[in-house]
């Protein structure tokens, strides 16, 4: 297929919709997702009404009728493969994946078995075909996919608590360091869909719902997990070409790994459920402080926009700054939030990668020769 023209495509992080969304700031954003060939999308909640509520904290349930509004923001593909996908069990993942296939949209990384959950979404536009393939490190238990089974792509993860018994006794109530090793024959499985993906492609996204939100980080733990930096360049290794990961709600480092761009969390995009009053509440849980769960970094996001000239890497990489009003919906940034925004990914990405502003976007790139 002859290429015919720069194609760009939008990645979001987070999405939890319950209404029309609005607000002043909100048309520019519209015209900011309808400038892009196709839009990928993180939907955390379902799309049901039917499924018993799963028994943990916090649980997302939208009315199906909301797609239409995911319609008109030119979605294209929506990833389901996070924590939210089962809250209303394997009914309400399943008619997530139907309302959005029924909707015209593409449905990655979930469905009634795991050859079905981990298959790519294809898009084709000016004459690339692209592949786009979704997982999550974020597994309540019961969620994996399996062989028969219903459920998301996994990357199950193991989860080791260092305790230093001499530094405790002086500081007793801190928090242990944690290590994370991901399953291999998980990684493993999303390896080989990413090689067979790049076989009959000219391009494979690969977006994952990963890491910790910083509600439930230690300060010292650091903003990644051990897991997360390997797994993504074993995937680009494998032959992914671009990487987007979202969950913790808050924007993250950006780095490059062979030309490719990883998106370590692009935040929230536009989520009405970030009020307490919002969340509904299942078994007693300790006293956690979520306040961090919608404190002033989860109010910007980034609409990531990778342009193609050909297969392989992007050949251009910017992200443009949006802010969350309080009831969850975006606008694009103004220039001290755009400023604040790309600040916190300068800060954690160090000093591989360059960014130029063009606000409200930032250009992207790697520093040549890394």
């Amino acid at each position: 297929m002859a290429v015919s023209a720069a194609v760009t495509v939008g990645i979001t992080g987070d999405i939890m919709i319950l209404r029309e969304p609005s607000g002043d700031g909100y048309p520019a954003v519209l015209d900011a997702l309808h400038a892009c060939d196709a839009v990928m999308v993180n939907l955390e909640t379902t799309l049901t009404e039917r499924g018993g509520a799963a028994d943990k904290l916090i649980r997302f349930r939208s009315d199906p009728k909301v797609v239409e509004h995911l319609v008109s923001a030119n979605v294209t593909v929506a990833n389901v493969a996070n924590n939210h996908s089962l809250d209303y069990g394997v009914e309400g993942l399943l008619d997530t994946v139907d309302n959005l296939v029924d909707a015209g949209i593409t449905s990655i990384g979930g469905g009634p078995d795991i050859d079905t959950a981990i298959r790519p979404g294809v898009v084709e536009r000016g004459g690339l075909r692209f592949s786009m393939i979704g997982f999550a490190s974020t597994l309540p238990v019961g969620s994996s996919a399996g062989p028969g089974r219903p459920g998301i792509t996994p990357v199950r993860v193991l989860s080791r608590f260092l305790v230093d018994t001499v530094t405790i006794d002086e500081q007793p109530g801190m928090a242990p360091l944690v290590e994370t090793t991901p399953f291999a024959e998980d990684v493993e499985r999303l390896e080989q869909a990413v090689a067979q993906a790049k076989a009959e492609s000219d391009v494979v996204i690969v977006t994952c719902h990963w890491g910790v939100p910083r509600a439930c980080l230690a300060p010292y733990q650091g903003h990644l997990c051990d897991y997360q930096r390997p797994v993504a360049h074993r995937l680009i290794d494998a032959g992914a070409d671009a990487v987007l990961g979202h969950h913790p709600h808050s924007l993250s480092e950006v780095e490059f790994y062979r030309d490719r761009p990883i998106f370590y969390s692009l935040g929230n995009f536009l989520f009405q459920a970030r009020a307490v009053e919002d969340r509904e509440y299942g078994r007693a849980e300790p006293d956690y402080d979520l306040s961090k769960l919608h404190d002033e970094l989860t109010k910007v996001g980034g609409l990531a926009r990778l342009t193609w000239t050909g297969p392989g890497a992007p050949s251009h990489v910017d992200m443009v700054s949006v802010a969350i009003d309080t009831a969850g919906n975006p606008s694009i940034a103004d220039s001290k939030q755009h400023k604040f925004a790309s600040g916190i990914v300068r800060e954690l990405s160090g000093s591989t990668v360059t960014f130029t502003d063009a606000a409200p976007a930032t250009v992207i790139a790697p520093v040549k020769g890394n």
